[in-house]
């Protein structure tokens, strides 16, 4: 706790600043998964991740910032994702003025709700562990463990990128082949 307090403060809230940022972020990478922009969806979330792996190598070995440069690449890839989805909504002229619909609010907020008290509660599961290092190990170790928690996380990255596509395919053909769904999880298992 005591190297919470050593920290600079800005440290915390310039990160903790992005967050809004990073959820408007998420809410139209689900725009573009709901209409189906699955090639394009996945463009811009591998440029991103290419992006951020380059520049904060870059930023914090090329230039050794160390802490401070994998916070400014961090600070400059969500701007940058901002202005990408932004051109890229205003080129399929999708982008426009809010509008709220009562009906459909009200529909999405009955399912949404309960999914969304689920992701809270899977997310709590996988970081409860973090906890519990935290109190019989030292800061190091939590360190490696997290570290290699993030890593072994990766794994599901597979699985997660098929299910991406797989779900709103799935849900827009109108005949639905359940031998098709099992063949792709043969698979990715």
């Amino acid at each position: 706790l005591t190297a919470l307090t050593t920290i600079p403060y800005w440290l915390y809230v310039l990160p903790l600043s992005l967050v809004p940022l990073k959820v408007l972020i998420d809410y139209w990478l689900a725009l573009l998964r709901g209409m189906n922009q699955i090639v394009l969806l996945n463009l811009v979330e591998t440029s991103v991740r290419v992006g951020s792996l380059l520049l904060t190598a870059a930023l914090v070995w090329g230039l050794g910032l160390h802490v401070i440069g994998a916070l400014w690449a961090d600070i400059i890839l969500q701007a940058a994702a901002v202005v990408c989805i932004v051109l890229l909504f205003r080129r399929m002229s999708v982008w426009g003025k809010p509008a709220i619909d009562r009906v459909v609010w009200k529909r999405a907020m009955r399912f949404a709700l309960p999914a969304h008290a689920g992701t809270i509660a899977a997310y709590l599961n996988y970081r409860v562990d973090g906890f519990f290092i935290a109190a019989f190990l030292s800061r190091e170790e939590l360190g490696f463990y997290v570290i290699a928690a993030a890593i072994v996380e990766r794994l599901w990255f597979l699985s997660g990128t098929v299910g991406t596509v797989l779900l709103p395919h799935l849900t827009n053909t109108p005949r639905r082949d359940p031998k098709h769904a099992a063949v792709v999880a043969r698979h990715v298992v």
